[in-house]
């Protein structure tokens, strides 16, 4: 006996459920497809280490089940792996061995959980990595695997993480695309080593927010970047204007809540920064020029406000998609 034709698994709030061991057996979810685990508060044990032997799953989520132990997770069909969701705990799952050969997506989300040993996972087709809200986390270690195909990563409300220096090395991530980085406080000059970013030679977005004691000294931006958003992220007076001089692919260009002195000169706008189809300029009180309002009149889309300091524009500018 089993569920022949059951392809979706949802358990949410069995407090009382303590092991899932006989149930989650091939034999009797011979085409499950999707797992999803959530609220079950005194549930322990969960045979991931034999998700190998379910030949079609593809989606499993775990949430609020604090006290699951699990040593590893292996599962060459999985596709798609959510652990935690706004910081609600997975148990042990977070620090077990994961083994996912087709795993694209994974999101890693735990308020207990205090470093990420990137050894532990073998992750090869694996393209978008989030981690967020994991407050307590103060460390990510280095990888023991190429993420070869990794085109997105995210880092998110980790506000005791101190570096990332050990994932954020070109020979890990050779095709990153996307970058963000948001509400990371503790990070430093001893996290983002910029030297590195210049040679992401497949980098077209970088966001940073929130992050106010980055030390951007040094910091090189590569030539394939098309979006740069910063916001309220430390002192980038040695970032702009200089970064932008190699910026010849940039589209997007989005300075908030910078609160040190910058300047951008008028002839990068009609040079360098030809390309820019987006200017957002907002809460910048030290911003003291762009070269004034026809160095930026070809670019379609802006929006400036609150630069009280900025020279040759009456404020607020509003233009183009910024409008709607």
């Amino acid at each position: 006996m089993g569920f022949s034709s059951l392809t979706e698994l949802i358990i949410h709030r069995c407090d009382h459920l303590s092991s899932l061991e006989q149930f989650l057996h091939p034999t009797y979810l011979p085409v499950i497809r999707k797992i999803a685990i959530t609220n079950c508060e005194n549930l322990i044990s969960v045979p991931t280490e034999k998700f190998n032997e379910f030949c079609c799953i593809e989606i499993f989520k775990v949430a609020a089940c604090g006290k699951i132990n699990s040593q590893s997770l292996a599962a060459r069909s999985l596709k798609k792996l959510e652990l935690g969701s706004e910081g609600n705990d997975c148990g042990n799952l977070t620090a077990a061995n994961i083994q996912c050969f087709s795993l694209t997506y994974f999101s890693l989300s735990c308020q207990r959980l205090t470093s990420i040993q990137l050894q532990m996972w073998n992750l090869p087709a694996l393209q978008e990595l989030r981690i967020l809200d994991c407050v307590f986390l103060t460390s990510i270690g280095q990888p023991g695997h190429v993420f070869t195909n990794l085109t997105s990563l995210t880092i998110s409300d980790c506000c005791q993480l101190s570096t990332i220096d050990g994932l954020l090395g070109e020979e890990y991530l050779p095709a990153i695309e996307s970058i963000t980085i948001i509400c990371c406080e503790k990070l430093s000059t001893m996290t983002m080593h910029g030297r590195r970013y210049g040679s992401f030679s497949s980098l077209k977005n970088l966001e940073v927010t929130q992050c106010p004691i980055i030390n951007w000294g040094g910091f090189v931006l590569p030539s394939s970047l098309q979006s740069l958003h910063l916001q309220a992220c430390g002192d980038i007076s040695s970032l702009i204007p200089s970064g932008l001089e190699n910026l010849q692919s940039l589209v997007s260009l989005r300075l908030l809540d910078c609160r040190h002195k910058i300047s951008i000169p008028d002839h990068l706008w009609s040079s360098t920064l030809s390309s820019l189809e987006e200017l957002e300029l907002r809460d910048c009180p030290e911003l003291v020029s762009v070269g004034g309002a026809d160095a930026i009149s070809e670019i379609p889309n802006v929006w400036i406000k609150t630069c009280r300091k900025l020279k040759g524009i009456k404020q607020p500018v509003k233009r183009g998609s910024f409008l709607w």
